[in-house]
């Protein structure tokens, strides 16, 4: 007898809540807490990791990893706004915020952006500046002779070039 009554006081309290909250209420609450939850997966993989293993990414990961979790506090700060019953548009510190996250965004798309793009090889690049410059010797001198061959008049015009 003892079992049933508090599952039959649990029961009697979520009857009276739901008799007690309007159904928007209740509505809004589920989403919220859908929400929530899915927030709690997305971010399982990240907060799953140790420290050790946390440390051992590269500067850039870290950093996404910072702009991440400033992304979620600055979302979970307009939620408690809405939830509030304030408008997250009108608050001034939040706006602020936000609008530091997206230059941190913009600055770690950037850094991205100039890894990925090739580098220059300064070895090769010598190396077909020094074989575009060479001249193979006594070429310039056939080439002014077959040229005169042909026409003397073409060979002082091509030799002046």
């Amino acid at each position: 007898m003892t079992e049933a009554a508090p599952s039959e006081a649990a029961n009697e309290a979520e009857n009276s809540a739901k008799k007690t909250l309007p159904m928007e209420c209740i509505q809004r609450l589920q989403k919220f807490d859908e929400a929530l939850t899915s927030l709690e997966l997305a971010l399982a993989p990240i907060l799953n990791v140790g420290f050790d293993d946390h440390l051992k990414r590269t500067a850039l990961e870290l950093v996404e990893v910072d702009v991440m979790t400033m992304f979620v506090m600055n979302s979970l700060g307009w939620c408690l706004a809405a939830q509030r019953g304030k408008d997250p548009k009108d608050s001034v510190q939040l706006a602020d915020e936000l609008r530091r996250t997206k230059q941190y965004v913009d600055r770690v798309k950037s850094i991205e952006t100039r890894k990925s793009v090739p580098g220059l090889n300064t070895r090769i690049a010598k190396a077909f500046v020094r074989n575009a410059l060479w001249e193979v010797p006594g070429k310039r001198a056939r080439l002014e002779e077959s040229l005169q061959d042909l026409d003397p008049s073409v060979a002082e015009q091509e030799v002046g070039n």
